[in-house]
């Protein structure tokens, strides 16, 4: 089985969907809706979570829905997990979204300065 989760998945989607890598990013979702038209038709339940997400882009459940279906399709068949395996590797590096964060301060916590994220580049300079 490949080694990404729907939750990567809908990572990876919702940066492209939120405009990542520009031209790059653009081209990425070019390749994914080409691949979902030809392998399921225009009418398939997989091409109509597609236009979902991009029509409510910052709507969670859509995007979830469309990496679940995206995830059951390559349980299910070989081919689409060997695309989908190329295309998550692709989409990855073209947006850095391998994956998602989760970050929780909780309780009694006495914090003065608190940075929370996934991944971060350069220098972090708290003075």
């Amino acid at each position: 089985m490949e080694p990404f989760t729907v939750e990567a998945i809908a990572a990876v989607v919702a940066a492209l969907l939120g405009g990542a890598a520009g031209e790059a990013g653009k081209a990425t979702w070019t390749s994914l809706k080409g691949f979902v038209t030809a392998r399921w038709g225009p009418e398939s339940p997989p091409a109509a979570a597609l236009t979902a997400a991009e029509e409510t882009p910052r709507d969670p459940a859509t995007v979830q829905a469309l990496a679940g279906l995206l995830h059951d399709a390559a349980d299910r068949e070989p081919e689409t997990a060997d695309w989908l395996d190329r295309w998550m590797a692709q989409a990855g590096t073209v947006t850095n979204a391998s994956g998602t964060a989760h970050n929780t301060i909780s309780g009694n916590a006495n914090i003065r300065t608190a940075i929370q994220g996934y991944q971060f580049t350069g220098d972090i300079n708290l003075n």
